[in-house]
C-alpha cells in the first residue's frame, strides 16, 4: 500500500495538472477534448484525497478491514467516474447508460460508509451482533439498489427497489441501534430484562420493515397504525439503548432518565394519534404534547453528547509518567515518611533498599487510559470498570523491601 506521503504527492500533482490543463483549455479555446483531461486530473485528486483518511484506519487493527473496503470502494467509484468522463458508457448493453453509471457511483460511496463503520464496531465484543446485522443489512440495501439501477436477473429497474432499499436502511438502523451491547452480561434480573428489551426493539424494527416492504410492493398507500406503532417501539428502544452507552457521572444520570422519558412520551402521543379516534381538540393536544416531548428528547440527546465530550476531555489528559521522578512513602523499616526516586532507592535513615514503579491504569478490554476517571465505565468502549480489574501498562514489579 502506498504511503500517505506518496498519496499526498499524487494528489498535489493531479491538482496541478488539472489546473494547467484547464488554463490551457481556456486559452486555446478548444475545450472539446481537453476538458476531459482536466476533469480526469481533478477526479484523480479527489480520489487520492479520499484515500488518505481511509488509509489512516490501517494504523489500528480494528480498522484494517474497513480501510481495505473503503479503498476498494473509492477505486471502483474512480473507475466509474472515468467511464462518465470519457464517455465510455456507450459500450454497456443497458438503457440509460449515463444515469445508471452515475447512480452506481453514488450508491457505491453511500453504502461503503456504513459498511466501514460496521466493520470497525464488529471488532468490539459488545457490538459484535450489531455489527454483523448491520453488515448484512448494508449488503441487502446495496443489492436492492443495484437491482433497481441495473435490472439484474430480468427484473426491470424501478422505484420499488429504491423504496425497499430506503425502508431497509432506515428501519435497519433502528434494529442495529437496538442490538448494541446485547451481548453484555451482568448479574441480576436487570441484565436479562435489558437483553429482552433490546431484542424486542430489533424484532419491532424487523416487523415494521416487513410491513413497509409489503405496502411498497402491493401499492398500499393508506396510513397504517400498525406500522406507526412498530416504528415508535423500535425508535424508542434504539434511542434508549444509545443513551445508555453514554458514560456519565452519578450526578448526571438524571439527564439520561429525562431524555429517555421524553422520547417515550413522544412515541406514546404519536401512537395515540394514529390508533385511537379522537376529536380535533384532543388531537391538537396530543400534537402539542408530542412536539414538546420531542423537543425535550432532542435537547436531552444533545446534552448527553456534550456531557460525554466533557467527561472525555477530563480523562483524556494522560499523566506524563516520564516526568514523575519521585514518590513519597512511609518506610516499612523505620516508619518515617521518605521522598525517594522512582525505581531502585534506599531509605536515607535505615538504609533499607526499596524498589517502586508507576504504571498507567488502562481498560482491560480496549486499553483506553483511565487516569483520573470519574465514571464507572470506560469512556471508549463502555466496559464497566471494577476495582482490581484495571490493567496496568507493563508488568508491575513487587514493591518488596530488600
Amino acid at each position: 500500500m502506498p504511503s500517505r506521503r506518496t498519496l499526498l504527492r499524487v494528489m498535489l500533482w493531479s491538482l496541478g495538472l488539472g489546473a494547467l490543463v484547464g488554463v490551457a483549455a481556456i486559452l486555446a479555446g478548444n475545450v472539446h477534448d481537453i476538458w476531459r483531461v482536466s476533469l480526469t486530473a481533478f477526479v484523480t485528486a479527489v480520489a487520492v484525497g479520499l484515500m488518505i483518511p481511509v488509509s489512516m484506519l490501517m494504523d489500528k487493527p480494528a480498522g484494517r478491514q474497513a480501510s481495505m473496503l473503503g479503498m476498494w470502494a473509492i477505486l471502483l467509484a474512480f473507475l466509474l467516474a472515468m467511464l462518465l468522463t470519457w464517455d465510455l458508457v456507450h459500450v454497456l448493453p443497458i438503457r440509460g447508460r449515463t444515469e445508471t453509471v452515475a447512480l452506481t457511483l453514488v450508491f457505491v460511496l453511500l453504502c461503503s460508509l456504513p459498511a466501514m463503520f460496521f466493520l470497525v464496531i464488529l471488532r468490539n465484543a459488545s457490538a459484535r451482533v450489531a455489527g454483523s446485522v448491520g453488515l448484512i443489512l448494508t449488503a441487502a440495501v446495496f443489492a436492492a439498489l443495484m437491482i433497481g439501477t441495473w435490472g439484474f436477473l430480468g427484473t426491470p429497474p424501478g422505484d420499488k427497489w429504491f423504496s425497499t432499499a430506503g425502508a431497509a436502511a432506515c428501519l435497519g438502523l433502528l434494529a442495529v441501534a437496538s442490538l448494541v451491547r446485547i451481548e453484555a452480561k451482568g448479574p441480576g434480573i436487570a441484565a436479562i430484562w435489558l437483553v429482552g428489551i433490546r431484542l424486542a426493539g430489533a424484532i419491532a424494527a424487523g416487523l415494521a420493515l416487513a410491513v413497509a416492504v409489503y405496502a411498497i410492493w402491493f401499492n398500499i398507500h393508506r396510513d397504517s397504525g400498525l406500522l406507526t406503532t412498530l416504528v415508535c417501539i423500535a425508535a424508542v428502544i434504539a434511542h434508549a439503548n444509545l443513551c445508555l452507552l453514554v458514560p456519565l457521572t452519578r450526578s448526571q444520570e438524571w439527564v439520561r432518565a429525562v431524555t429517555i422519558g421524553a422520547a417515550f412520551a413522544t412515541a406514546v402521543c404519536i401512537d395515540l394519534m394514529w390508533v385511537t379516534q379522537l376529536g380535533r381538540t384532543d388531537r391538537d393536544l396530543l400534537v402539542r404534547l408530542a412536539s414538546a416531548s420531542a423537543l425535550a428528547a432532542s435537547c436531552g440527546s444533545l446534552a448527553l453528547l456534550v456531557l460525554a465530550r466533557i467527561n472525555r476531555r477530563i480523562v483524556d489528559q494522560p499523566p506524563v509518567l516520564q516526568e514523575i521522578r519521585e514518590i513519597t512513602l512511609i518506610c516499612p523499616g523505620c516508619h518515617k515518611t521518605q521522598t525517594l526516586t522512582v525505581g531502585d532507592a534506599a531509605c536515607p535513615t535505615c538504609r533499607l533498599r526499596i524498589r517502586t514503579s508507576i504504571h498507567e491504569p488502562r481498560c482491560p478490554k480496549c486499553e483506553y487510559l483511565l487516569f483520573m476517571l470519574t465514571s464507572d465505565r470506560c469512556p471508549e468502549c463502555g466496559e464497566p470498570i471494577e476495582q482490581g480489574l484495571v490493567r496496568t501498562e507493563g508488568p508491575a514489579p513487587p514493591a518488596n523491601s530488600h
